[in-house]
């Protein structure tokens, strides 16, 4: 008996800013760039586009430690408005990309959130569900 095959979802509020952060340490073969990707669902047919938005904080020097008090989120950069799929199960694509400059080796915390109070942001009071995010770089 196999278990049924799954994965995870992340819900953003439809009405309310809500966030999720991830960390890492950013690979050696780090060069430049940083782009969010993402993957989200609609769990209704309702149409609607949402707005997501980004920001990296990077440890400050080459340790891992990020309880300094001088951590800080870069500039916040935002998706375009992106139209959620109108049939549940199916999933669109949208990018953000990031504006701070990284060093390879640190470790950095990556900010992801729906902005739902953003005036393009129209799948009201509907949750935008978030299945797949990855970070793209330039590799030296």
């Amino acid at each position: 008996n196999a278990p049924k095959a799954t994965y995870s979802q992340w819900l953003f509020d439809g009405t309310t800013d809500e966030h999720r952060m991830w960390s890492f340490i950013l690979p050696g073969n780090y060069a430049s760039g940083g782009t969010l990707r993402g993957k989200f669902g609609n769990k209704t047919t309702t149409a609607g586009n949402v707005v997501w938005k980004g920001a990296v904080a990077q440890a400050t020097d080459l340790s891992t430690d990020l309880d300094t008090g001088n951590t800080v989120f870069d500039t916040v950069a935002l998706s375009s408005a992106v139209a959620a799929p109108t049939v549940i199960g199916q999933v669109t694509e949208f990018t953000i990309t990031l504006t701070g400059s990284y060093t390879a080796g640190r470790k950095i915390i990556v900010m992801l959130g729906r902005d739902a109070d953003n005036a393009s942001d129209t799948l009201n009071a509907i949750d935008a569900c978030l299945v797949d995010l990855t970070f793209e770089y330039t590799t030296t």
